[in-house]
Protein backbone atom coordinates (compact mmCIF):
# COMPACT_ATOMS: atom_id res chain seq x y z
CA UNK A 1 0.00 0.00 0.00
CA UNK A 2 2.60 2.39 0.69
CA UNK A 3 4.49 1.52 -2.19
CA UNK A 4 1.19 2.76 -4.68
CA UNK A 5 1.12 6.06 -2.25
CA UNK A 6 4.59 6.96 -3.21
CA UNK A 7 4.40 6.07 -6.48
CA UNK A 8 1.41 7.98 -7.04
CA UNK A 9 2.96 10.93 -5.41
CA UNK A 10 6.00 10.74 -7.44
CA UNK A 11 3.77 10.16 -11.01
CA UNK A 12 1.62 13.84 -9.90
CA UNK A 13 4.98 15.62 -8.96
CA UNK A 14 6.44 14.36 -12.41
CA UNK A 15 2.96 15.16 -14.59
CA UNK A 16 3.61 18.50 -12.61
CA UNK A 17 7.24 19.05 -13.56
CA UNK A 18 6.34 18.38 -17.34
CA UNK A 19 3.58 20.30 -17.49
CA UNK A 20 5.51 23.24 -16.21
CA UNK A 21 7.89 23.05 -18.98
CA UNK A 22 5.29 22.57 -21.72
CA UNK A 23 3.87 26.17 -20.10
CA UNK A 24 7.42 27.65 -20.42
CA UNK A 25 7.97 26.37 -24.08
CA UNK A 26 4.97 27.30 -25.50
CA UNK A 27 5.50 30.97 -23.66
CA UNK A 28 8.69 31.38 -25.37
CA UNK A 29 7.06 30.04 -28.87
CA UNK A 30 4.64 32.62 -28.67
CA UNK A 31 7.26 35.23 -27.19
CA UNK A 32 9.20 34.47 -30.73
CA UNK A 33 5.63 34.54 -32.57
CA UNK A 34 4.90 38.30 -31.33
CA UNK A 35 8.40 39.14 -31.70
CA UNK A 36 8.61 38.03 -35.31
CA UNK A 37 5.62 40.56 -36.13
CA UNK A 38 7.81 43.48 -34.62
CA UNK A 39 8.92 45.74 -37.16
CA UNK A 40 12.51 44.13 -38.87
CA UNK A 41 15.55 45.97 -37.88
CA UNK A 42 18.36 46.50 -40.33
CA UNK A 43 21.08 43.92 -40.01
CA UNK A 44 24.22 44.90 -38.02
CA UNK A 45 27.65 45.62 -40.29
CA UNK A 46 30.92 44.30 -38.96
CA UNK A 47 33.39 46.96 -38.65
CA UNK A 48 37.07 44.99 -37.84
CA UNK A 49 36.66 43.94 -34.26
CA UNK A 50 33.76 46.39 -33.91
CA UNK A 51 30.15 45.53 -34.66
CA UNK A 52 27.30 48.37 -35.02
CA UNK A 53 24.27 48.34 -33.04
CA UNK A 54 21.22 47.34 -35.40
CA UNK A 55 18.96 50.57 -36.34
CA UNK A 56 14.94 50.00 -35.58
CA UNK A 57 13.58 50.09 -39.02
CA UNK A 58 11.37 53.39 -40.03
CA UNK A 59 8.00 52.91 -41.57
CA UNK A 60 8.04 55.75 -42.68
CA UNK A 61 11.11 55.41 -44.74
CA UNK A 62 13.64 58.13 -45.41
CA UNK A 63 12.26 61.58 -46.17
CA UNK A 64 12.56 63.21 -49.88
CA UNK A 65 13.18 66.81 -50.28
CA UNK A 66 11.48 67.70 -53.59
CA UNK A 67 10.58 71.66 -55.12
CA UNK A 68 7.39 72.77 -53.97
CA UNK A 69 7.24 74.08 -57.55
CA UNK A 70 8.55 74.25 -61.41
CA UNK A 71 12.44 74.32 -61.18
CA UNK A 72 12.71 76.79 -63.97
CA UNK A 73 14.44 80.03 -62.28
CA UNK A 74 11.42 82.63 -61.14
CA UNK A 75 8.61 79.89 -61.93
CA UNK A 76 5.87 79.31 -58.93
CA UNK A 77 3.64 76.81 -60.94
CA UNK A 78 3.14 73.52 -59.35
CA UNK A 79 4.89 70.88 -61.41
CA UNK A 80 3.51 67.17 -62.87
CA UNK A 81 4.37 64.42 -63.05
CA UNK A 82 7.70 64.31 -60.27
CA UNK A 83 10.46 63.34 -61.85
CA UNK A 84 9.57 61.71 -64.72
CA UNK A 85 9.24 65.36 -66.03
CA UNK A 86 12.10 66.83 -64.50
CA UNK A 87 9.93 68.77 -62.20
CA UNK A 88 8.59 71.14 -64.51
CA UNK A 89 4.86 72.52 -65.60
CA UNK A 90 3.36 72.20 -68.70
CA UNK A 91 5.02 75.37 -69.92
CA UNK A 92 8.45 74.50 -69.32
CA UNK A 93 8.34 70.49 -69.81
CA UNK A 94 9.22 71.00 -73.74
CA UNK A 95 12.57 72.78 -72.36
CA UNK A 96 15.61 71.16 -73.59
CA UNK A 97 17.11 68.67 -71.78
CA UNK A 98 20.47 70.76 -71.33
CA UNK A 99 18.06 73.37 -69.61
CA UNK A 100 16.26 71.16 -67.25
CA UNK A 101 19.52 69.40 -66.05
CA UNK A 102 21.01 73.51 -65.22
CA UNK A 103 17.80 74.37 -63.48
CA UNK A 104 17.45 70.63 -61.47
CA UNK A 105 21.74 71.49 -60.66
CA UNK A 106 20.53 75.38 -59.50
CA UNK A 107 17.58 73.78 -57.55
CA UNK A 108 20.06 71.03 -55.97
CA UNK A 109 22.41 73.66 -55.14
CA UNK A 110 20.49 76.18 -53.00
CA UNK A 111 18.63 72.78 -51.31
CA UNK A 112 22.06 72.36 -49.71
CA UNK A 113 22.92 75.49 -49.57
CA UNK A 114 19.27 75.98 -47.40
Amino acid sequence: MELEITIRKRASAFAAEVAALVKQSIAEQVARAVGASKPATRPAKATGARVARAKPYSPKGRKLRLPPHCIAPNCTKPYVGGSKRSFTCDQHFKASKVEKRKWLAAWRETKVKG
